[in-house]
């Protein structure tokens, strides 16, 4: 405000242009933009004024419609992505066999490659019964790996032979990996193909040192109870045996096969059961059994499960104690009420269960031998034994 009074202008606005006033459009002219999707925008005030026309976005023309094929550039960065991811979660997999499988496939695409051959020397379920169940090479006969794994051992790989890949990761041997094909031309692979093999090193190192660190838990928890006189089996989350004691190993060395095979299924279930368990506990569900009781053709045998948690509980495992059951002996109240016997006939009946004959069993009741053996002929029948010999197998309760 000036000193006569009046309102001056802002000195920033004495050098604004003059715009003329904005028109007023009808409504006729403002349907006509809406069905265009064309509108003159005005702006005016302390700011200046600005007059463009917004179009509405048209569809392009079909010959002009973007394609959905995805480009090899993002194809490649798929493939690389879902190589890191399978590399990084080995324990997601049902086993070091389905890990390696699926490393196989990733990395066949991720290079682009014909052919790939993995070595992974990584046992965490113990020694392998030969070096060939270190090696994934499909396209290799076991006699080519066999000679393949040779010259690796002795570091004298030709040029084209030698591994894309060559790790070390904590364990015994180096990991190796080799592809043929593709981008590897003559064995020397390109730029790109070897910067790929440098990025997705780190996380099979990674996925590799997880499998060591896993077999070397379960090995020192094997060695923990083979020193003591327990019979113990380590189950895995996924069923599989990880360790079974060298007390357990006794124990059921005097069943058949099928039998000792039979406990250890029941074993497996047992410890799948609790981890099934503590996976819906959150939920609500019921607790699986914690003990269960297996009869073989020769032996009865008590099963008891206890878990045994990870420090990530990625890799849980269960230790399943096995006991055989002893028969205990039934009591002579025991024997009357169950067989209905008299003193007479239940002493006599101890007497057979030691193993004594006729005339030895006459001796000891003082008795003839006739009437020893009559007593032993009355008794059977009550005893529901088939023989002399049976004697001893029904006086011991279950």
């Amino acid at each position: 405000m000036g000193e006569d009074g009046r309102e001056r202008p802002h000195p920033a606005a004495q050098d604004a242009p003059v715009f003329p006033p904005v028109p007023l459009m009808s409504t006729e002219t403002t349907r006509a933009h809406w069905r265009t999707g064309e509108f003159p925008i005005h702006r005016t005030g302390e700011f200046r004024i600005v007059d463009r026309t917004v179009a509405r976005p048209r569809p392009a023309p079909a010959d002009q419609a973007p394609s959905l094929t995805p480009s090899p550039a993002d194809l490649r960065l798929d493939a690389l992505g879902h190589a890191l991811r399978v590399l990084l979660s080995p324990l997601d997999a049902t086993g070091l066999t389905a890990w390696r499988e699926a490393v196989h496939a990733a990395l066949l695409r991720l290079f682009g490659a014909e052919r790939v051959a993995l070595h992974f020397p990584v046992h965490p379920d113990g020694a392998p019964a030969s070096v060939l169940d270190d090696w994934t090479a499909p396209h290799l006969t076991p006699d080519a790996i066999a000679a393949l794994h040779a010259a690796a051992q002795r570091d004298d790989l030709p040029a084209d032979r030698a591994p894309l890949l060559r790790l070390d990761f904590g364990g015994a041997d180096e990991a190796r990996v080799w592809i043929e094909g593709g981008a590897v031309a003559a064995g020397v692979p390109d730029a790109h193909t070897q910067q790929l093999a440098r990025t997705v090193l780190p996380a099979l190192r990674a996925g590799l040192a997880t499998w060591a660190q896993l077999g070397a838990r379960r090995a020192a928890l094997g060695r923990l109870l083979d020193t003591g006189d327990g019979s113990a089996l380590l189950i895995g989350a996924r069923g599989e045996v990880a360790h079974e004691s060298a007390a357990c190993r006794r124990l059921l060395s005097d069943e058949t096969p099928a039998d000792a095979e039979c406990v250890r299924q029941a074993a497996a279930r047992l410890a799948l059961g609790a981890h099934a368990a503590d996976r819906g506990a959150a939920r609500g569900q019921p607790h699986a059994p914690v003990s269960t009781v297996v009869r073989t053709a020769r032996h009865r045998y008590e099963l008891a499960c206890t878990r045994t948690r990870s420090a990530d509980d990625r890799s849980p495992l269960a230790l399943v104690t096995v006991q055989r059951q002893v028969p205990r002996p039934l009591t002579d109240d025991e024997i009357r009420a169950r067989f209905g016997l008299t003193p007479r006939e239940l002493e006599v009946a101890r007497l057979l269960a030691e193993g004594l004959t006729n005339q030895e069993l006459a001796e000891r009741l003082g008795v003839s031998f006739f009437t020893a053996r009559n007593h032993v002929e009355r008794l059977l029948p009550k005893l529901g034994a088939a023989n002399r010999a049976c004697v001893g197998g029904a006086l011991i309760g279950a």
